[in-house]
């Protein structure tokens, strides 16, 4: 088991890398149950960039890998670039049905059919799925938040609600190896603030876990922001991780390499 707390999401993951290539502490670069913890809001984008760079000419040596940027990963979790909280009437409904659109185009152009977002929210393109998950979640907890009286039991509840954004579904996901990566998603709104845990039955640490990680910070800071509390922490839960050692982009020499990099730009400094 490996258990990282860091102060910022690069730092946890730059620590998970470094525990998973640890010999020690994982084989090949692989192991069961790895916890990584760190607030909302909490990335270095000079470590981003470094981490960017990096994926972007392993995209490019390697095509077949399917490796993506950083910002493409976080968006199938939160497309940040649709929600405009300040320059839209009504941002919820703006992000819903601009991403509804987006998915009819993503759908044309990609053999992937579905989103972590698009699951979320019932945007998948189709017009079929009328099930918003995240815009229930968020009318919940508004309303818990009326609640004023703090000794009624009701409002006890209120205090700490854990609450369910399901993605994994059993009918659909009989592929071993594939969509969706992601399984659950729990938030929890304790006093002022909100929290979200989220459980991967898989995470590929060097394709995907930094792209989830910034994802899902967008997700509990939209879910914190409309429901008028603050954005808490993160805890990511990953039954099975992978290093990807032997992905054919440099495996433990080069990864080691890119941790040190980043540390070398991190304002935080070498302690991690």
């Amino acid at each position: 088991m490996i258990v990282v707390d860091k102060q910022s999401l690069d730092l946890a993951w730059v620590e998970a890398m470094s525990k998973l290539l640890d010999p020690d502490r994982a084989s090949n670069g692989k192991t069961y149950q790895v916890v990584v913890r760190f607030p909302v809001g909490s990335a270095q984008s000079a470590v981003i960039e470094v981490v960017d760079r990096f994926l972007i000419e392993a995209a490019k040596k390697k095509p077949e890998a399917k490796i993506l940027n950083i910002n493409a990963v976080a968006d199938t979790i939160f497309p940040e670039a649709f929600y405009l909280p300040t320059k839209t009437e009504n941002p919820r409904d703006h992000l819903y049905e601009t991403y509804q659109k987006k998915m009819k185009l993503y759908r044309r152009i990609s053999r992937e059919k579905e989103t972590y977002f698009s699951r979320l929210t019932g945007s998948d393109g189709t017009g079929q799925n009328n099930c918003n998950q995240l815009e229930e979640l968020v009318l919940k907890m508004k309303r818990q938040r009326e609640f004023s009286n703090p000794k009624s039991s009701m409002y006890e509840l209120a205090v700490e609600i854990p609450d369910s954004l399901r993605v994994y579904s059993p009918d659909k996901d009989r592929c071993i190896m594939g969509f969706p990566c992601l399984s659950h998603i729990s938030i929890t709104l304790n006093n002022d603030s909100v929290h979200l845990t989220a459980l991967y039955r898989n995470q590929h640490f060097i394709r995907k876990a930094i792209g989830n990680y910034i994802g899902l910070s967008s997700l509990c800071a939209f879910i914190a922001k409309e429901v008028d509390v603050k954005a808490g922490d993160i805890c990511c839960i990953a039954a099975h991780a992978d290093a990807e050692i032997n992905l054919g982009i440099g495996g433990k020499s080069r990864y080691r390499q890119l941790l040190e990099d980043c540390r070398n730009v991190s304002s935080f400094g070498y302690d991690i």
